[in-house]
């Protein structure tokens, strides 16, 4: 992991070395974001950071360090996560949303601000398309461990793999020009695709829907495309919708549900 920020042509960084997949046995640094050993590099003559400046321009190092921290407490980043402490499943300052709507974006949504699909879920997309359509409606991960919605000229595919589970579900038929509604829903190892509440498939999938893997690299929830490596074949990356996608809404496990007041100020009390 690391923090690091970009401006005019130069770029501060950290880094602080994850416990996950036995990293600190291979790779130095810190383990402590208290302790992070802040580098610096003239992205303009040495694209591929291998001189690192910060002793000769001390001065340009503080100056990045501060548009971080502004940044930083601008987007509610504060605390520093430490990821030696209940990761992945951490609880964060801001609670995990149990039901969120997202619009497509070329940037990823955080996942942090994903509700919580472990254990079960509902996706629902509201789509206006014909029935040659294509394109990704939204996905999060890759082939090595991810999920997928997407129409392939005008079929909806939702495709998840994690390690040797792999799961496809693909409509009978193509969906027919106009408003739609896709979604698709797990409850306990049995996931559904429907169109307009008409099952089209069902499938058994054992994987988790849980990928620690995500918060790198070209992580997060994609919305209306997907860059970073595919989820499965048959469509290359971004692979925009180009059909209107007008909203996507993901619900955990029991959307219907409410909190109870105890629990309601018991996330309250650990937030503060």
């Amino acid at each position: 992991g690391s923090r690091s920020i970009y401006h005019q042509g130069w770029k501060a960084t950290t880094n602080f070395v994850s416990p996950l997949f036995n990293e600190r046995a291979f790779i130095s640094g810190s383990h402590e974001y208290a302790t992070d050993q802040w580098s610096l590099f003239d992205l303009n003559n040495d694209f591929s950071e291998s001189n690192d400046l910060a002793a000769q321009h001390p001065h340009r190092l503080q100056e990045l360090q501060q548009i971080w921290e502004e940044q930083a407490i601008a987007n509610n980043v504060f605390p520093l996560f430490d990821p030696t402490k209940n990761y992945p499943a951490h609880p964060g300052e801001y609670q995990v949303p149990r039901r969120a709507s997202y619009r497509p974006s070329s940037e990823p949504v955080a996942v942090s601000r994903i509700p919580n699909m472990f254990g079960g879920f509902t996706l629902s997309a509201h789509i206006e398309a014909t029935s040659t359509s294509s394109g990704v409606i939204a996905a999060l991960g890759d082939h090595q461990g991810g999920w997928v919605l997407r129409l392939d000229n005008g079929r909806p595919l939702f495709e998840a793999m994690q390690g040797r589970h792999h799961l496809r579900l693909e409509a009978s038929t193509n969906i027919s020009a106009g408003q739609r509604r896709i979604e698709v829903q797990m409850t306990g190892n049995t996931v559904t695709l429907s169109v307009d509440q008409d099952q089209q498939a069902v499938g058994e999938y054992a994987g988790l829907f849980l990928f620690p893997g995500v918060t790198t690299a070209a992580g997060g929830l994609w919305i209306g495309r997907h860059h970073g490596l595919e989820v499965g074949k048959g469509y290359e990356s971004p692979a925009p919708f180009n059909g209107t996608l007008h909203e996507v809404t993901i619900a955990n496990g029991t959307p219907n549900s409410t909190l109870s007041l105890a629990t309601t100020m018991r996330i309250g009390e650990g937030a503060d």
